[in-house]
């Protein structure tokens, strides 16, 4: 399969007019930019690409004024931007996270909607959930009842499974306030709230049982999943060591992909790992490594590349004076053949050079 630079992905969105509502085609008079414009203004987001390399799911945030709120919708455009859909068309919640099934047939996403089953927003079907469209024609169906939710998804590599990121749902949720209990460091959150004792988890969703199986029991969050190419493992970060809510210390662990499996870590640095992608032979794990805990946020972050055995770590980019993005690393289409001895990993460097210049560039690296 030929994988087509991410980059060319914004060239299609942005250059060729493709965003809804863009007016830089059809605009033939110039005008100051006035304050009330910045609401016109629509992001692009969570880009992801079909399995066959052809097409481009995205997301595109926008603002309603009168309701004082932001919305999204899903679109899909093929690579030469001949041709391009609206997927969905909610006003009143939005979608994100797109993730094609390995096949191709569906698009997989996240949203708050409560398919008019629930009108309570604590209701899990009110909840954000994971809905499935079929790429075909159709109406959109919620896969899944997380009782606190999902925050992200990404598919197995067969299509028969999903893991799930959710958060652990309130305890004894009632009408009456109960008395608030803080016996941790971290015990608020923006957008969340009093965090309680309350973890994001790992769970294994059968797509044609809707059975759930919990894979990351325990005091501690668990995120970013990526499945090995025989969907055997599960690679994710978490924080483990001493008391999580008090350092940035997160490592990379990996467990099988069933119930009572006990996750095995697999790096050692003193300094947050995060978003880590199997090598296509599903014998080393790419990921990103933050600077040590002091200067963790100031140091460029690097490309890391570990055996899943652990062991010494590759750094490709060690020399480099620019930090790397996971924002196309993690991207499963954009990958070496298994056949090849060596890996292709492409990544989103981001220049630090000048406030003026932060430009980006897509980089590929044989490691």
């Amino acid at each position: 399969m030929v994988c087509r630079s991410a980059s060319f992905v914004f060239f299609t969105l942005c250059l060729a007019g493709l965003l809804p509502g863009g007016t830089a085609a059809q605009d033939t008079e110039h005008r100051l930019f006035q304050p009330e414009d910045v609401h016109r203004i629509r992001s692009v987001r969570d880009v992801t690409i079909s399995p066959d390399g052809e097409w481009i799911a995205y997301r595109v945030d926008t603002a309603d004024i009168d309701k004082d709120a932001r919305s999204s919708d899903l679109f899909m455009v093929n690579w030469n931007g001949s041709a391009r859909t609206q997927l969905t068309h909610t006003r009143d919640s939005g979608e994100w996270h797109p993730r094609f099934s390995p096949d191709g047939q569906q698009l997989a996403f996240i949203s708050a909607r409560s398919s008019g089953e629930s009108a309570e927003p604590d209701h899990p079907k009110g909840l954000s959930q994971v809905w499935s469209l079929n790429l075909s024609g159709g109406e959109s169906r919620r896969l899944t009842d997380f009782p606190g939710g999902v925050s992200s998804f990404e598919w197995s590599p067969e299509g028969t499974r999903l893991v799930v990121v959710s958060r652990d749902p309130e305890e004894n949720p009632s009408n009456t306030p109960q008395p608030i209990v803080v016996d941790r460091y971290l015990f608020k959150q923006d957008g969340l709230g009093y965090l309680g004792n309350r973890y994001q988890r790992l769970y294994i969703f059968d797509l044609d049982s809707s059975a759930v199986s919990l894979l990351t029991p325990g005091p501690f969050d668990s995120v970013q999943p990526a499945w090995s190419p025989d969907g055997e493992l599960i690679a994710f970060s978490s924080k483990r060591e001493g008391e999580p809510d008090r350092h940035l210390n997160s490592e990379i662990y990996v467990i099988e992909s069933s119930a009572g499996a006990k996750a095995r870590q697999v790096t050692t640095w003193d300094g947050p790992d995060f978003s880590p992608v199997f090598s296509p032979d599903g014998r080393q794990i790419a990921y990103l490594q933050d600077g040590p805990q002091l200067y963790s946020g100031y140091d460029p972050i690097q490309l890391a590349v570990v055996s899943i055995d652990g062991g010494e770590v590759f750094l490709p980019t060690r020399e480099l004076d620019r930090t790397v993005s996971s924002g196309f690393i993690r991207q499963r289409n954009c990958r070496a053949s298994s056949g090849n001895s060596t890996s292709a990993v492409r990544a989103l460097l981001r220049s630090r050079l000048s406030v003026k210049n932060r430009q980006s560039c897509i980089a590929q690296i044989t490691v």
